[in-house]
């Protein structure tokens, strides 16, 4: 199986192609997360693979949480592929992503601001908005993101990923585990999480509550 996976939840973006035949994987990645910079490292992860989209049998790509902007390019660019190519797409929580990375007894967090963090839910793919405060007490957290999450977290142990960590291989394999499911990986149903409301959004909620 040929997958192409996507991450563009954070300040950077990654890409990755992998064959599960040969265990071959590819990867790129950019600071810029416009349209052109995000087609040029596709492009250049395809062509250094000697694969097109025609030869893939699945897409996948990080639905957050994350940034507004990054999700929104990411996902709509993979949706398209998608609906184009005929090809299931697989939207993958970036905390199953982290902990996939991480050992048994860490707990992925993403900074939601305000002194709440993002955590894994329940179920898997699933994410719960906490207060830091009231996390439960595990030997320790790992994490992307801002000094500000370490101070909030006090004398817990945080341990810090560097930025360009890249998560599109471990996104990939995790496609890879819906596509031998038989997941269907409906485009329709893809959907992002954003840690937070664009700039449009909260210019437009603080004009309707003005009225």
């Amino acid at each position: 199986m040929k997958i192409l996976a996507l991450d563009t939840a954070r300040k950077s973006s990654d890409a990755c192609f992998f064959d599960t035949s040969s265990g071959r994987e590819i990867t790129a990645s950019r600071a810029e997360k416009n349209n052109e910079a995000l087609f040029l490292m596709l492009q250049s992860v395809l062509q250094e693979a000697g694969a097109t989209l025609d030869t893939l049998d699945a897409l996948c790509v990080c639905r957050g949480p994350g940034s507004f902007t990054g999700l929104r390019i990411g996902m709509t660019t993979m949706r398209t592929f998608a609906q184009i190519k005929n090809l299931p797409v697989y939207g993958i929580n970036t905390l199953d992503a982290m902990r996939t990375m991480a050992d048994a007894d860490v707990i992925p967090l993403l900074d939601a601001r305000g002194g709440r963090v993002y955590c894994p839910g329940d179920a898997p793919g699933t994410t719960q908005l906490s207060q830091v405060d009231v996390l439960s007490k595990k030997p320790q957290y790992v994490s992307f993101t801002s000094p500000q999450l370490q101070e909030a977290l006090g004398d817990r142990k945080v341990l810090w990923w560097p930025e360009d960590t890249l998560l599109s291989p471990v996104i990939a394999r995790l496609g890879v585990e819906r596509l031998l499911l038989k997941d269907p990986g409906d485009w329709r149903s893809l959907l992002p999480e954003y840690v937070g409301v664009s700039q449009a959004e909260r210019e437009r909620k603080k004009k309707e509550a003005g009225r």
